[in-house]
């Protein structure tokens, strides 16, 4: 894909990854190096996400970073018709996934899909959210707002 998938504008507002989430701050830094992280317990081996101090199954307070995907399955869709963001306003409708990354522990990862159905650049008039259920995708990365790169998800 050349360019970017996201208009110029989007996101603005995004937390400060130094101050306003401190758990989070590794993540994103993560996605700067384009590795597709989540936190694993130390304990207990729990794969966790978001991000955030403490496992939600034995209540560990360390953990590391474990590198996941870059594949996975989709497991939901939306077609949003109404822009989430006012940069998004000439972008309707587009396709929210779900994602459920290879070696996740089963955890999920939201994110737009930059290819095939719905696709702005080539758009549909129909689109079969239901037969995405299940089809794999690779993560894509993009950077935007100077200091962040998001995952995107491509159709394998």
């Amino acid at each position: 894909m050349t360019g970017t998938y996201l208009p110029h504008g989007w996101p603005d507002g995004l937390p400060d990854p130094d101050l306003d989430d401190l758990d989070a701050g590794d993540w994103w830094l993560e996605c700067a190096r384009r590795r597709l992280c989540m936190q694993r317990c130390s304990a207990c081996g729990t794969v966790r996400f978001p991000p955030r101090p403490l496992c939600h199954r034995c209540l560990g307070p360390s953990w590391w970073w474990q590198e996941v995907g870059p594949g996975g399955e989709i497991f939901s869709v939306c077609e949003p018709h109404y822009p989430a963001h006012p940069s998004l306003r000439d972008r309707p409708p587009y396709l929210v996934v779900l994602v459920t990354p290879d070696g996740s522990g089963g955890e999920r990862l939201v994110g737009n899909l930059v290819n095939g159905p719905g696709d702005p650049n080539d758009p549909a008039d129909q689109v079969d959210l239901l037969g995405l259920i299940g089809r794999r995708v690779n993560c894509q990365w993009e950077p935007v707002a100077d200091r962040y790169t998001l995952p995107q998800w491509r159709l394998a």
